[in-house]
This record gives structure tokens, sequence and C-alpha cells, in this order.
């Protein structure tokens, strides 16, 4: 989007968002989810970066990717 601005594509980013986006579907939070998305976060998402960093580092080493 930001380049579709800069080459004078759209206006202004706020014009490229409504010409270039659109709502397919609508979710609502469920408050009844969250301790189901906290205990995942917690127990889940929160431990696997570290559990991924050296597999990280490893990529970095192989494709000379900036850390």
């Amino acid at each position: 989007m930001a380049a579709a601005v800069g080459l004078g594509l759209h206006a202004d980013s706020s014009a490229a968002v409504a010409r270039m986006t659109r709502v397919a579907r609508w979710f609502e939070p469920q408050a009844q989810a969250a301790d189901l998305y906290d205990q995942l976060y917690a127990q889940v998402y929160r431990p696997l970066y570290p559990r991924l960093r050296p597999l990280f580092q490893r990529i970095r080493a192989i494709t000379g990717y900036p850390a």
C-alpha cells in the first residue's frame, strides 16, 4: 500500500486502504474463550520463542539474513 501511495496510484494511505481491502467476515471476541486463550498463550506461545531461537540462529547462519 505504501508503494501504491508513493507511486501516486492513491492519494494517501486512507484512500489506499479503502480501495485495496475489504471485509470478508467479521469476528467478535468471545468472552468465554478468554481463559482458553490465556492458557494457550502462557503454556504454548510464550515458551515457543526460546525453543525456536536456536533454529532462527541456524537460519540466519545459513542464509546470511541479518539479526
